[in-house]
């Protein structure tokens, strides 16, 4: 059975869950996968996040099979994102794991992405509020 959205409907990742979404265009540095946390870097171009690098920005809406591919990046709203081997669950902190996948993300210590406002299973798809912020830990 597909993983339900906040609304109830199946979701798969690397789709923009709302009509009043902001998404831009941005050009890859390299390949990405649809359904992943991206990040920008020096150039301004974008490229797959990871969780040990700060920096990420939003959701690939779409892949880029090389660089200078031109793709469509979710920046703030709920979209849907690519879970990682553990799954996460409504309500959870989110953070980009080595893939640019969805893993839970410790408040205090990770930089958050976004908040799962669904559940999403081991390697399935959760959806995502994203606000534009990024809270990064510290003590």
């Amino acid at each position: 059975m597909a993983a339900k959205g906040f609304n109830d409907n199946p979701i798969v990742a690397g789709e923009s869950l709302r009509a009043d979404n902001l998404v831009v265009r941005l050009i890859a540095n390299g390949a990405i996968t649809k359904g992943t946390f991206v990040e920008l870097v020096t150039d301004g171009h974008v490229k797959a996040a990871t969780a040990t690098v700060g920096g990420p920005i939003g959701i690939a809406l779409e892949s880029a099979a090389q660089a200078n591919d031109e793709i469509v990046v979710l920046i703030e709203g709920i979209g849907s994102v690519t879970c990682d081997s553990t799954g996460c669950n409504l309500g959870d902190f989110l953070m980009p794991n080595a893939s640019g996948n969805a893993d839970v993300a410790t408040l205090g210590t990770n930089t958050i992405v976004g908040l799962a406002v669904s559940d999403g299973p081991a390697n399935g798809t959760v959806s995502v509020l994203l606000r534009m912020i990024t809270a990064t830990g510290g003590a």
